[in-house]
């Protein structure tokens, strides 16, 4: 948001906005605030009651705090100086190119709509490429509360597909952690049925992303350990 300006708005300022075209997005948002800086939209019966209509916007947490567990291990892998280590690059379900860059992906159906949050990198100095080393899916949820127990199996399943097609051996979930709560390390291993493939043994861990400087090194330390060990 750095490069956003700050601007006191007027009311005559709406006269010239262009919601047309790709700014159509945005029209509801434009109406609601043209609402509330003219104080309109809302009317007062005889029984005193107000009532209006008010056009709901919100800014969709889970992307945040997806972009935010991104940018904070991108900025500890800098710091560090780890050069073997990196995240790979930010995919959306809009890019024409091929989303992921693996092996024989392209009949996979499932591509353009899963799509891993984080996915972990490994320099090999001998094939001089970078090759896929763990996946981590972050979750915007409290790891003990109602919804994650409604939604694990969903999760269970987008995860091991990530590792699936991603050809990876440890993965795991980004929570956001709670004040003044310990948690325990978790590292459990998955076994998924080989079928006629070989090493199938996986790894799964769960991490808790706080928002002090300390937590977050010390958080992003132990994923960091746990992606890269051999």
């Amino acid at each position: 948001m750095s490069n956003i300006q700050s601007k006191i708005i007027k009311k005559s300022d709406f006269l010239s906005v262009n919601i047309t075209g790709f700014n159509s997005t945005y029209s509801h948002a434009i109406k609601l605030a043209e609402m509330i800086i003219n104080h309109a939209g809302i009317t007062i019966n005889q029984t005193g009651e107000q009532t209006g209509l008010i056009i709901p916007y919100a800014i969709k947490l889970e992307s945040i705090f997806e972009f935010y567990a991104r940018a904070k291990i991108k900025k500890y892998i800098k710091e560090s100086g780890i050069k073997d280590i990196r995240l790979d690059a930010y995919r959306n379900i809009f890019s024409s190119e091929i989303l992921l860059n693996t092996t024989n992906n392209d009949d996979c159906y499932l591509i353009h709509n899963y799509i891993p949050d984080i996915a972990f990198q490994k320099y090999n100095p001998q094939t001089n490429e970078w090759n896929y080393i763990a996946v981590m899916e972050v979750k915007y949820q409290r790891s003990t509360s109602d919804v994650i127990n409604t939604t694990r199996r969903h999760n269970t399943h987008q995860l091991l597909f990530y590792t699936l097609l991603l050809n990876v051996k440890r993965c795991g979930f980004i929570f956001p952690s709670e004040k003044n709560k310990n948690y325990e390390d978790i590292v459990e291993e998955l076994i998924i049925h080989p079928g006629n493939a070989k090493g199938s043994k996986r790894e799964y861990s769960e991490f808790h992303l706080g928002d002090t400087y300390d937590e977050q090194n010390d958080e992003i330390k132990k994923i960091i350990e746990f992606v890269r060990k051999l």
